[in-house]
């Protein structure tokens, strides 16, 4: 699993740079991977998609409609990201979206989300705190609707790992995966 950060996809880390070769050989290997907002671009731009910075921050909840078997056809996510991708890169196939742009994508064994599945309402409320005022969010609003929605939400990222995580051990048990061996 790799998740977000304060980092973005382009700035210039000599640990950015090692990531992102980690991060390709991982791919290229088949190894499951999740990533998470800066992991989920980090494994766009990795596959060839562009990512680059949104007009205006995706912060707060936001309805996506997804569209194969580990997201629901509509739901309302928690997104926090400056950065974002119009298309699945290239081989990859969408499996979620919204105005912004694609939301989720899925390639080989590996699954991006921008939205953050793992959240739980103190990280929120020190998102708020802590980086509202740079992203321009009405902190009372954000803290009042994350409180209605994160049992939901709680409950909707453990079903979203756990359907990854069966999908990731049927993959390695299917006998194609198996005739091939080890890897």
């Amino acid at each position: 699993m790799i998740f977000g950060g304060e980092a973005n996809v382009d700035d210039e880390h000599d640990w950015l740079t090692e990531e992102k070769a980690w991060i390709h050989g991982l791919i290229e290997r088949g190894t499951p991977l999740l990533g998470v907002c800066l992991g989920a671009q980090l494994i766009a731009e990795v596959a060839g998609a562009r990512v680059e910075p949104l007009p205006e921050p995706e912060v707060g909840w936001h309805e996506v409609i997804g569209s194969n078997e580990l997201l629901p056809e509509r739901f309302l996510a928690f997104e926090w990201h400056r950065y974002g991708f119009e298309s699945a890169p290239p081989g990859a196939t969408e499996i979620a979206r919204n105005d912004i742009g694609c939301q989720a994508f899925q390639l080989g064994n590996a699954v991006a989300i921008q939205f953050h599945a793992e959240v739980d309402e103190p990280t929120v409320t020190g998102w708020i705190r802590d980086y509202g005022p740079e992203v321009g969010v009405d902190a009372e609003g954000l803290a009042a609707e994350t409180e209605r929605e994160i049992a939901r939400w709680n409950e909707f990222g453990r079903e979203l790992c756990r359907r990854f995580l069966a999908q990731t051990t049927s993959n390695a048990r299917s006998p194609a995966r198996r005739a091939a061996g080890p890897r």
